[in-house]
Parts: C-alpha cells; sequence; structure tokens
C-alpha cells in the first residue's frame, strides 16, 4: 500500500535576508502543481533576526566568505578552536557570534515539527553547505527515519559525490535542475519503491560500493512554471517584530531563462544546466504582476544567468504597458543595444550586470567572452547616458593572462573613465567543473586542491575527500605586475565620486545643429582644481559633427564611407584618428564608437 510523501524544503544560513528562497519557492509550488504536499521554510531569515540582522548581513558579505566556517565549527567541535583562531583574523569577537549562532540554530530547529515529515530537501548554495549538513546530522540523530535530500549548485556533479562519501546523515543529492528530480523522488517515495535513486534522473544516490548519478532530466519547457510561492518568508516577516521595525524591503526573484548560450571558461552556468531555455515574455510579465499583486513587493530581481536581449525586448515593452513602477535588477549581454536598455530603464530596470570583466580584448578573448572592449565600452557608455546602474567586475589573476594583458587594461581605462566604473577589481576564482578546471593543462594549472582554508580546517578525512566549488592552485604563468592597474582604477573610482558630489558629467555633449561641443572632465584631479583648468572643450562642424553622431552606436569604416559617399576616404580616417587621439573616441580594429552622452539626457 503506498504512503502519502510529506516534504519539507529548507534553505539555511547564510542566504541574504532579503531575497525569500526562490529555490523553495519554485520548488514547492511545481510540487503541489504535480500534487504532492510540500512545505516550505525560509530558516535563513529567522536565524536573522535571532542573530541580529546588522551582523548577520556582515557576515553574509565578509570577504574571504566566513560564513561556512561557522557552522563548521558546531558540526565538527573538534576544530572550533582552530577555526575561532582563524576567524579572528578577519571578524570581530567570533567567539561571541559562535555562541549565538548555537543558541539561534538549536532554537529554531526545537520549534519546528520534524515529525510530519518523511523527506526533508535542503538547498544547498554558496555558504549552506555546513549549516545543512548540521541540521541533516541532528535530524537523522533524533528522526531515523526521516530520509535527507540535498540540491543546489554546491552539491551538483562529483561535488554530490562527495558528500555522500562524507556523510552518511544524507540521502541523496540532486545534479542540476530539481523539479524534475524532486517530483520523481516523491512519487518514488510514495510507491515505496526499493531501489529509488536509478529510478529518478539527476539523482545522485548510493550502491553498496559506491556513489551514482543518474542522467539529468530537465523541464523541455519553462512556459506553464506555477508562480514561485514566497508564503513562508511573508509570514516570517509578518510575525517578527524586528523585521517590520527595521523595515526590510525584499526582493522577489523571477526567471526567464535558464542556461547560458555563451560558455564563458570561469563560469559555474553551463556546469550546472544543460542548454538554454527561454521563457514566454508576455508569461513572465503577467507573473511579475501577480507577484506584485500578491505580495505588495515591487522590487524584483531575475534570476537568469543572462536576459535573452531578443525576448527581453518583447518583456519590458510588455511590463512598462501595465504602468506599474517595478523596479528590476538583472544580468545581459553587453550586445544589449540602446533601444532595448531605454526600454528596460523605462519599464523599471535600474541595475544591470553585464560581465564587462575586462578592458582587453585579448583577455576577453581567453575567457571565451565572445565579446570585445568596444562592446563593454558602448554598454557602458548607454548605462552612463540612461540612468542604469552596472554593477559588473574586473577580474585579475585569470591563468594564461600576461602583464600585455594588464597593460592593455590600463590604457583603455583612459577612455572609458568617462563612465561609472565597475564596482570592484575580484581575483579569478576556480569553481570545480568549469571550463578551466577541465582543460588544466590548456590554461596552465596544476595541484588543484579545495581553496583556503578549508583544506586544513576541516576534519582531515573531511577536507580530504569533500569537494569544496571553490578550488585554488598552482600556475605555471609568471605573476603579473597590477599596481598600475589598481592605482587606475581608483582614480577612476574617485573621479567618479566626485563627479556625483558635483552632479557632473564627465564626457557631455550639447548638439545645436549646426555644431557640435564637447566637454571633457575626465583629467580634473581634485575638487580644488579650477573649471576652465579641468576641462578640455572641442567643437565639431559638419561632416565632423554628423560623423560623432553617427558613431553613438559601434560603426565599422565600411558603414561610415557608405554614410559619407561625398566624403573624402582620406578626410574621413583623419578626423576619426584626431578624435580617437582625443580619446573622445573608441578604436577597436576597424569599427568606431563615440564616448561622449549627450549632456542634456537622451532624445
Amino acid at each position: 500500500m503506498s504512503q502519502k510523501a510529506k516534504a519539507l524544503l529548507v534553505s539555511m544560513p547564510w542566504a541574504d535576508f532579503q531575497f525569500p528562497s526562490s529555490q523553495i519557492g519554485c520548488l514547492s509550488a511545481y510540487a503541489r502543481q504535480n500534487g504532492f504536499d510540500v512545505d516550505g521554510r525560509n530558516l535563513f531569515l529567522e536565524a536573522a533576526t535571532l542573530f541580529g540582522l546588522s551582523d548577520y548581513d556582515k557576515i553574509v558579505y565578509a570577504r574571504p566568505r566566513l560564513g561556512e566556517l561557522f557552522f563548521a565549527a558546531l558540526l565538527f567541535p573538534e576544530k572550533e578552536k582552530q577555526i575561532l583562531k582563524y576567524l579572528k583574523r578577519h571578524i570581530s569577537s567570533p567567539e561571541n557570534k559562535l555562541k549565538r549562532l548555537s543558541d539561534c540554530v538549536a532554537t529554531i530547529y526545537q520549534k519546528i515539527d520534524w515529525r510530519k515529515y518523511n523527506l526533508i530537501g535542503f538547498t544547498v548554495c554558496y555558504e549552506q553547505l555546513f549549516a545543512s549538513l548540521l541540521f541533516s546530522k541532528w535530524l537523522k540523530r533524533d528522526f531515523s527515519n526521516i530520509k535527507i535530500l540535498f540540491g543546489g549548485i554546491h552539491v551538483a556533479g562529483n561535488r554530490g559525490v562527495s558528500v555522500l562519501h562524507c556523510f552518511p546523515d544524507v540521502d541523496w543529492c540532486v545534479d542540476g535542475e530539481g523539479e524534475t528530480a524532486f517530483v520523481n523522488l516523491l512519487r518514488c517515495l510514495e510507491n515505496s519503491e526499493g531501489n529509488i535513486g536509478c529510478n529518478v534522473p539527476g539523482l545522485i544516490y548510493r550502491t553498496k560500493t559506491d556513489a551514482n548519478v543518474c542522467p539529468r532530466e530537465q523541464l523541455h519547457s519553462l512556459n506553464g512554471l506555477p508562480d514561485p510561492d514566497y508564503d513562508d518568508y511573508f509570514r516570517l516577516l509578518e510575525s517578527h517584530p524586528l523585521v517590520r521595525d527595521t523595515n526590510i524591503m525584499p526582493f522577489l526573484t523571477v526567471e526567464s531563462s535558464r542556461g547560458c548560450p555563451y560558455h564563458c571558461s570561469f563560469c559555474t552556468t553551463n556546469a550546472y544546466w544543460r542548454g538554454y531555455r527561454t521563457r514566454n515574455p508576455q508569461e513572465v510579465g503577467e507573473q511579475i504582476e501577480r507577484l506584485c499583486q500578491k505580495y505588495h513587493i515591487n522590487r524584483f530581481q531575475f534570476n537568469d544567468s543572462s536576459i535573452s536581449t531578443r525576448q527581453s525586448r518583447e518583456l519590458f515593452t510588455y511590463v512598462r504597458q501595465r504602468n506599474r513602477d517595478y523596479q528590476f535588477s538583472c544580468e545581459i549581454r553587453p550586445d544589449a543595444d540602446k533601444s532595448l536598455l531605454a526600454a528596460m530603464k523605462y519599464a523599471g530596470v535600474g541595475t544591470v550586470q553585464f560581465g564587462i570583466e575586462a578592458l582587453s580584448t585579448k583577455l576577453l578573448s581567453k575567457m571565451n567572452k565572445g565579446t570585445r572592449v568596444i562592446d563593454n565600452m558602448k554598454v557602458m557608455k548607454f548605462c552612463e547616458e540612461l540612468g542604469i546602474k552596472h554593477i559588473s567586475n574586473l577580474m585579475i589573476d585569470f591563468p594564461t593572462e600576461t602583464q600585455n594583458d594588464v597593460d592593455e587594461t590600463v590604457y583603455n581605462i583612459e577612455y572609458a573613465k568617462a563612465f561609472r566604473p565597475p564596482i570592484q577589481i575580484v581575483k579569478f576564482t576556480l569553481y570545480d567543473n568549469i571550463t578551466v578546471y577541465k582543460d588544466p593543462k590548456k590554461y596552465g594549472i596544476f595541484n588543484i586542491r579545495n581553496s583556503k582554508p578549508f583544506n586544513y580546517l576541516l576534519p582531515h578525512s573531511i577536507a580530504h575527500n569533500l569537494s569544496i566549488i571553490d578550488k585554488e592552485f598552482d600556475s605555471r604563468s609568471e605573476p603579473n605586475n597590477y599596481k598600475a592597474l589598481l592605482d587606475g582604477f581608483e582614480k577612476w573610482r574617485l573621479l567618479h565620486d566626485q563627479a556625483s558630489v558635483d552632479n557632473r558629467i564627465l564626457l557631455g555633449y550639447y548638439d545645436c545643429e549646426d555644431f557640435l561641443s564637447i566637454e571633457d572632465f575626465r583629467n580634473r584631479m581634485s575638487a580644488d582644481t579650477p573649471e576652465r583648468e579641468a576641462m578640455i572643450y572641442i567643437s565639431l562642424e559638419g561632416y565632423a559633427r554628423e560623423l560623432y553622431l553617427f558613431c553613438d552606436s559601434i560603426r565599422s569604416f565600411d558603414e561610415i564611407k557608405k554614410h559619407f559617399p561625398k566624403w573624402d576616404e582620406k578626410e574621413i580616417k583623419k578626423v576619426l584618428n584626431k578624435l580617437v587621439k582625443l580619446k573622445v573616441m573608441f578604436r577597436e580594429d576597424d569599427d568606431y564608437l563615440s564616448l561622449a552622452i549627450r549632456a542634456n539626457g537622451p532624445r
């Protein structure tokens, strides 16, 4: 006789408390759509309220990432002193924080009636592994009949296999997308099937001698998926006076696609998803509207690794027509054009991540980005003109990066200073199963191992056998000198900080039909520098003015010649070269881009 399966999905610290778990929201709604009884608990929000929102937030965004170590100290008490010694180098009063955390999670654990469930699923993304393992240990101690399932990027592929090898309390892990695997697992539990693992595509399961991975099975289409269920998160918000008084404004997460059509060599996306699938734009827009009405939240973050530039135009046009004041953040490729970014802006997109990564085309090629510096310049320029904030990074220490690549970026910063800088410079991080990891010989790396401090702060058997997503390595490449890059980036940042105070456009133009004037403030050294000493003034007339406006977007020299058939080719080259030398135009190969933005705003 079959037994009705009842499952609980759990999201542990250190998830950001401003974001209800999209994994819980999507999986629980999908399981219910398929007839299963599933609850969800955003336990990270409960932990944040008990621990203290400010201190919780500091740990979430600490660099290096420290959250996992606090739970590792609770999971492996024999390593507590050594872990605390390490934490003291990076955060104040770790002993007090650890004691508070221990009390918090013990209180949360005791509040839940675990006996109602025969399956507990943990969503295991960054900074959630050891917290989930701690609760798994307690659950198997107290309720040995409960089955434990892990899913998420931290347990995909060989990482999930290593979790099963190291931690007998975990019964299964999901490799990749969760909906199909989760529903099939619930179905098998209800039918009391013996060897469940081999019957569930995408499940990582134990055999008598090893751990096996069933081939993945993804949803064929994203259309028709139910709205994510964020009810538990908002119940918690209402039930905690501290949270209400702090006036947390959550973001709701939605998705219009999964996977990515590109294969950047440092990215985990295509190690987790297979292929690229998009969702009907109007369906996404309607879902946003329903979620806004249900939860009275107007802030949305797209979970997409890269929103489709083709379909996003339809999506954001539809959203704008609904005449609601939304706030969106998303990630999109630098091949977005000005009209698309304008449509996004007018629909409510205030923040975009492009994946700038570098201002060296040679380095971008090594990263397999499929973009050039001029593409990055273009989207940075359009964001500046439209008032969209981009939150991209510059990456250093990429394997095979050369000093010439670094120097090229330093040189191109002088052109890019007209626009808001990326938010930070980050060091390349090696994740397992990304392209660089799979082909170490090509990228000149060897001796790949778990990153510090996990390779020495965990018990030896765990450190040796558990695959942590962050890796470190040795390299055959010569170390690069980043001083000029770091100095140039800091000056770039300070220049824009001052420009923001002055409400100043650093490189703008005014078009008066007969002539076009460009004002360049990029060389302003400080707030004390007199304006007339800080500004370079350039006036363009006739064909020169028309050429500058024509190159508002990237134009090839052939396009320029075709657009100005009466203008002598040598004269065109002469004007272009002059504008490039003045750094008010950028040239790459045979393509040109005007850098100044319309000072009075886009028309």
